[in-house]
């Protein structure tokens, strides 16, 4: 506890322990967006279906006239066909914008997504530029995605 000359707490303890629980939660936020690329590349499953909330989903927008995905299982069933054929990915992400509100959070971050594979159609390579923006929340189970919006910047091969 800090005190003041006079013997009375000065609040700023209160600060603090505010302050390192909000760096935690940020911390823990972009491990978890992280985890969901990583997965992705490593055709990890279960990890990806463990990033979202039980309740979460998706929504690619008009990447590939995906749309809206209802459930973690329809997420995960959408990569893992999409994916399960090409010989390598690699997802990179920066730029990582979070704001915690209580229980609640907005996370974003841009992203590029390599897709490796002899003979597509635009040549061995399609390539996806674009921003993730989340909503996550915290359950019992440490932060999840709510909700993942995809904006396509640009995708071309």
């Amino acid at each position: 506890m800090i005190e003041a000359e006079d013997g009375q707490s000065t609040g700023e303890e209160a600060v603090d322990d505010s302050r390192a629980q909000e760096l935690s939660d940020v911390r823990e936020i972009i491990d978890v967006m992280n985890q969901y690329t990583t997965a992705l590349d490593t055709r990890n499953w279960e990890m990806l279906e463990a990033t979202m909330a039980p309740d979460g989903q998706a929504d690619f927008g008009n990447l590939a006239g995906v749309g809206v995905l209802d459930s973690p299982k329809a997420l995960v069933d959408l990569c893992r066909r999409s994916l399960q054929d090409l010989r390598a990915t690699q997802h990179l992400q920066g730029n990582y914008m979070v704001m915690v509100d209580g229980d609640t959070a907005q996370a974003s971050c841009y992203l590029q997504a390599n897709h490796f594979q002899e003979g597509l159609p635009g040549g061995d390579t399609f390539v996806v530029w674009g921003k993730y923006r989340d909503d996550f929340v915290r359950t019992e189970n440490g932060w999840k995605i709510k909700k993942r919006y995809l904006e396509t910047i640009s995708a071309g091969g």
